[in-house]
């Protein structure tokens, strides 16, 4: 039984927390989503993740993997997984007591440049802890900024 609620991507519009960052890359959808779909390379991209694990299947919805940053342990399933266009998660578990439902979407499309990468994270704290989710998640928002940056030299420097 999930701990938190699985959320549908499209759930991200609803929650009282939005992050949306984008950044266009010049590389293709399919050496974009080569990183993506590679769970174990995403701390070498997303420095403020320190190890990735699956859980069940690495691919595909309702696949998992678990992922640690410091003391945070988060599992998330995949509730899309569509190569070269779409990858997105919720978060069933976690040790995050003031995390109510935590939903992310990575969206791949063709660019002038080569892929336009758009990045969404939905977050709703437990109930009484609104106001210490939005506190709480400033810093995962800016390690999102960075982290889109890296995944762009990363991929750049594979299909340059």
């Amino acid at each position: 039984m999930p701990k938190h609620p699985v959320r549908a991507p499209d759930w991200i519009d609803a929650a009282p927390i939005t992050v949306t960052e984008s950044v266009d890359i010049a590389a293709s959808p399919a050496v974009v989503w080569s990183l993506i779909a590679d769970h174990g390379s995403w701390p070498e991209w997303f420095t403020a993740i320190d190890r990735v694990e699956p859980l069940g299947a690495p691919t595909g919805v309702g696949g998992g993997r678990q992922v640690f940053a410091g003391r945070v342990r988060i599992d998330e399933e995949f509730t899309a997984w569509d190569v070269d266009r779409h990858f997105a998660f919720a978060v069933v578990d976690s040790n995050l007591p003031i995390l109510h439902a935590l939903a992310e979407s990575v969206r791949l499309e063709p660019s002038d440049v080569g892929t336009l990468v758009t990045y969404r994270q939905g977050v709703r704290g437990r109930t009484g802890f609104g106001w210490a989710m939005v506190v709480a998640w400033k810093k995962p928002a800016r390690d999102l900024v960075a982290a889109l940056g890296e995944l762009r030299n990363r991929a750049e420097s594979i299909d340059g």
